[in-house]
């Protein structure tokens, strides 16, 4: 290989790092959290399940892509969440920073 070659694997193997942190704090911990919380909560009838998102998830902007995609990933996500669970008397919260909150239900 040559130095440019390394640099670049270098730089593109960072950049999937980066890419495999955001989608695992942005996306997966609200799914784990998500599937912790809602046994529970159909045993006891109902509840409040309160997902943390961002304004990422409802505008983009420049040179932020990846992060937005995960951020609108947790909207239609929590979208979702709300119509599978909402039988079962749970409502679900999502809370975009900086924003007011928006119950679905």
């Amino acid at each position: 290989m040559t130095d440019d070659t390394e640099r670049h694997a270098l730089k593109m193997a960072k950049k999937k790092a980066a890419r495999d942190k955001i989608m695992a704090t942005n996306i997966k911990s609200n799914l784990w959290l998500a599937n912790l919380a809602v046994p529970g909560m159909a045993e006891r009838g109902g509840g409040t399940v309160t997902i943390i998102s961002s304004i990422g998830g409802i505008a983009s902007f420049a040179a932020t892509g990846y992060y937005h995609g995960t951020k609108y990933a947790v909207e239609g996500i929590s979208e979702s969440l709300a119509i599978e669970v909402k039988p079962l008397g749970i409502d679900v919260l999502i809370v975009p920073y900086k924003g007011t909150p928006a119950v679905l239900t």
